[in-house]
């Protein structure tokens, strides 16, 4: 039961207990949860219709089709379509199957504004599902340690951390805690041939022999590996920088552990041979040899992480020749080579030069198929002579802070017998507790966009609650509308357009406004500012990313600009202090990994009050591992009162750098947090609302009547235009697309 109405139960127990002087100001009160409480029952009896299509892959409609959603089943008709009526606002699994077909397993989010009572889900594909092709599921970065076991986060990496009825993973009973961690990834795991994880993380049982300079140790407990058999997981890869945290003592005890599991694995050994050993294995008709290796050394390090001759570790990826020997091994015995690479740098949105000359190469050298991991963010795709690599898949089960790595993708391949990939579809999750989680939506579009963006030879867009990665033969089916904007620009000399406001569901802007003025396209950095839940568990409308922890700061439907929810802050005139709502992470600058900052930052939000008081919005400066304090600003204030939907724009203003140090996380403002504060009114009981916030990150080169073309290629998450020039008012018409299928 939520804390919203659990207050709505006991309101008639406490109206009638209050007494003077406060008397007026507790009804008041009282009568704010009360509407938030009816307005949030009129939102869940509120029914939503759902409609789709099930095509092949030739574009083809499929006739009875089995399509369920929540208990609720019914079939495709002669044109691929279904329909649901009635449907809970709950977002939900939409399970399509049909005999001879693979199944698929999408989320679908349903928990849209009261205004919004049918949506459309768009087009599913179902491949089929024959003896000469094989389904493959590659997750990223996973380990069951740390803030998993210890929710605190202060058990040195030496030592094994107590038990504690908080902790998600209980160290005296980690099966339990570890499949609970994974279940709700079980139903997308049930549908493929051959299941895959980047395994980061030695398993041991006793940590007191950690490697000596390494900055973070992970390891696992024995006892969570059945979890990975409950999954599913077919194979893991162990070939990464993680592998020897334990030294000679954890690798031996990681491997023999995980065979004892029974869990297939290559990318690690007690030398450079056995750590080159690839798992070699039949799916369907098809052999396959999967190959792990690591490019992280270590060599900054007196003891590094890889194998050598007569020293434990993973598969040293930089020894080109080795690689080369492994691959075209397997190709003499007619197995199809996959790679799994760990490479490139940590928080970056795509690889370094580095990390993708080792992906082509592979390709050159014989590989089918690369993966590649160790960023902890989704990267985007790519064909590379004819062949598929994913520059990174981001985290699928580890316990990260940072915020940008708390959103990742899993990748789906159907391949053919000669190892070709003939459907690849991205699946993004986001890390809710450490947790995966399916998610759909905003945030669902949000990641396949900048995964687009960063993508090379390819056009990947949403389509039925996943990305469609288009094959280099196919083109994208595109719907394009103009619309007419309006921009006053005052006395600053620029206004910031907030596209969302134009923006339907997988759409993006495909073309800006040719002007003599000067343009510059953003980005949100911030992505948790709508405050809409589109995970799918069990709770509804959590607010995870911001500290709501007190009963004054709440998820509201009453407060919502856009969509279904906004955040509500209410005071009393008799309180003695504020409420102050804070985003709980850190948002780093892009190009803070790489030490490019991009410092060009608005904050943007929409507010809203009933007899509020005293507003302040302000921004804390911090370097990016929260360890030097550069000040705080203030966004936004008001006296408060009583006043519609405002628009607030204001640009921040984060300290230069000061040291020249390079790639030194402790050091140079790099990150903000944003922190609302609503103070007491002068009289009775108020209430703040506030709802579509942004950090938006402004693009380093500007955009204008010198641009050739101003016409952006498939979708991104450039959501936002700053048009500057001489105060007045303009119109533009701007471009909107989205790809609604392929060709």
């Amino acid at each position: 039961m939520t804390k919203l109405l659990a207050y709505a139960l006991i309101l008639s127990l406490t109206a009638c207990s209050y007494g003077d002087p406060n008397e007026e100001a507790h009804k008041q009160y009282d009568a704010i949860f009360s509407s938030e409480a009816s307005a949030d029952s009129i939102y869940r009896a509120a029914p939503v219709i759902l409609q789709g299509t099930v095509l092949d892959t030739n574009n083809n409609p499929i006739n009875g089709a089995s399509v369920s959603i929540m208990n609720m089943v019914t079939t495709s008709d002669n044109n691929g379509k279904f329909l649901f009526e009635n449907l809970k606002r709950i977002n939900s699994l939409i399970v399509i199957s049909k005999d001879g077909y693979y199944k698929e397993v999408r989320p679908t989010h349903l928990q849209v504004s009261l205004e919004q009572n049918l949506i459309n889900f768009g087009v599913v594909y179902l491949k089929t599902n024959e003896n000469n092709n094989s389904r493959l599921l590659f997750a990223g970065d996973t380990s069951f340690g740390r803030r998993l076991l210890d929710p605190t986060g202060t058990t040195p990496f030496d030592q094994m951390p107590v038990s504690s009825p908080l902790a998600a993973i209980d160290v005296n009973n980690p099966l339990e805690g570890s499949i609970n961690v994974l279940k709700h990834m079980k139903s997308t795991f049930e549908n493929s041939d051959f299941q895959v994880i980047n395994f980061e993380s030695p398993v041991i049982t006793d940590p007191s022999i950690t490697h000596p300079t390494k900055d973070y140790s992970f390891f696992t407990l024995p006892g969570s590996l059945d979890a990975l058999h409950w999954l599913g997981i077919d194979y893991i890869s162990l070939g990464n920088n993680h592998v020897y945290d334990y030294l000679e003592p954890g690798i031996v005890q990681t491997l023999n552990y995980i065979n004892e599991a029974g869990l297939p694995n290559s990318g690690a050994g007690k030398n450079t041979e056995e750590a080159f050993i690839p798992y070699e294995t039949k799916i369907k008709s098809t052999d396959f040899s999967f190959i792990s290796v690591n490019t992280i050394s270590g060599d900054k390090h007196d003891i590094n992480y890889v194998a050598e001759d007569n020293k434990g570790g993973a598969a040293d990826g930089r020894l080109h020749n080795k690689l080369e020997e492994t691959i075209k091994f397997a190709i003499k015995k007619n197995q199809q080579p996959i790679v799994q690479y760990h490479t490139g740098d940590e928080y970056s949105y795509k690889p370094s030069s580095f990390a993708h000359k080792n992906m082509t190469r592979a390709i050159d050298l014989g590989a089918s198929m690369v993966i590649s991991h160790h960023p902890h963010i989704a990267q985007g795709f790519e064909w590379y002579n004819g062949k598929f690599i994913a520059h990174s898949l981001g985290n699928f089960l580890l316990d990260q802070q940072r915020l940008e790595t708390m959103l990742g993708v899993m990748t789906e391949v159907d391949v053919d017998s000669q190892g070709d990939v003939k459907n690849a579809t991205a699946i993004p999750i986001y890390l809710e507790d450490y947790s995966p989680h399916l998610i759909a939506g905003k945030l669902n579009n949000h990641i396949i966009h900048r995964m687009n963006e960063k993508s090379i030879n390819l056009i990947m867009f949403e389509q039925g609650g996943r990305a469609t990665i288009l094959q280099p033969e196919e083109t994208p089916i595109l719907e394009r509308r103009t619309i007419s904007i309006k921009v006053t620009i005052s006395d600053k000399g620029h206004e910031t357009i907030d596209l969302r406001n134009y923006l339907k569901n997988g759409e993006y802007l495909s073309q800006f406004p040719t002007t003599s003025n000067r343009v510059q396209l953003g980005r949100d950095i911030m992505k948790h500012g709508d405050f809409e839940d589109y995970d799918l568990d069990s709770d509804r409308f959590e607010l995870k990313r911001w500290d709501v922890s007190s009963e004054d700061r709440l998820s509201c439907r009453s407060g919502s600009y856009k969509g279904a929810n906004g955040a509500c802050l209410v005071r009393k005139d008799y309180n003695k202090s504020s409420t102050v709502m804070a985003f709980r992470n850190s948002i780093r600058v892009i190009g803070d990994a790489l030490d490019t900052p991009n410092k060009d930052l608005t904050f943007l939000t929409y507010v809203k009050g009933k007899n509020s008081g005293p507003i302040n919005i302000y921004s804390r400066y911090t370097s990016s591992k929260d360890a030097n304090f550069y000040g705080e600003e203030v966004l936004f204030s008001k006296n408060g009162g009583t006043f519609d939907w405002m628009k607030i724009t204001t640009d921040m203003n984060m300290p230069k750098d000061e040291s020249s140090e390079k790639k030194n996380p402790s050091i140079n403002a790099r990150a903000t947090r944003v922190f609302v504060r609503h103070s007491p009114p002068s009289q009775g009981a108020g209430i703040l609302m506030v709802d579509e916030m942004a950090v938006i990150s402004w693009e380093p080169s500007d955009l204008g009547s010198e641009v050739i073309s101003n016409t952006l290629k498939g979708p991104h998450p450039l959501d936002f235009l700053k048009i500057h020039g001489e105060p007045g008012e303009y119109n533009y018409n701007i471009e909107i697309s989205k790809i609604v299928g392929k060709k």
